[in-house]
């Protein structure tokens, strides 16, 4: 028997999240809210350290264990205790790349967190592609230097972005 995860707050969203949460429910709106950012990765790939960094920045941050719902007229946030989140890796050619990339950016489900999906495509022994998809709900530029700080003990030499929306 699948268990449901035990929420820790459940807040009223903001204006800005109602709004967002609103777009979303519309045809292909949820979409036009991903955060999608690329890096290549030259040179072996820390996976566990990979691993092991997004389970400890999802325990950090209680944005990243959040979800929305609407619930009886009410629009809201909901903190969970904990929240899971797999890292998917690939073998691939470099052609195949933008066929993974919209594979990966489907709708995500608001009310289920963690709202983002990371994964790691495999060119060859010393060439990867660090996929990062995240829903603006829970995430924006501010939260993205908090994570990119967090993320810089890490320890894999990154190129520049391949391509980011």
């Amino acid at each position: 028997m699948e268990q449901t995860p035990r929420i820790e707050k459940r807040l009223p969203m903001s204006s800005v999240q109602r709004r967002l949460y609103l777009q979303c429910q519309l045809p292909g709106g949820d979409r036009a809210y991903h955060l999608l950012y690329l890096a290549r990765v030259r040179g072996p790939f820390p996976l566990a350290a990979v691993t092991a960094f997004a389970a400890g920045m999802i325990d950090r941050h209680e944005a990243l264990r959040t979800a929305f719902r609407l619930e009886g007229g009410e629009f809201l946030a909901e903190v969970h205790a904990s929240a899971e989140l797999s890292v998917t890796v690939l073998e691939a050619k470099e052609e195949e790349l933008d066929a993974i990339v919209e594979a990966h950016d489907t709708p995500f489900r608001l009310d289920a967190p963690p709202l983002l999906r990371i994964v790691i495509v495999r060119l060859n022994e010393f060439e990867h592609i660090f996929l990062f998809n995240c829903h603006h709900l829970i995430f924006d530029g501010s939260s993205g230097a908090v994570i990119a700080g967090d993320a810089a003990g890490v320890g894999a030499p990154v190129a520049p972005a391949v391509r980011g929306r």
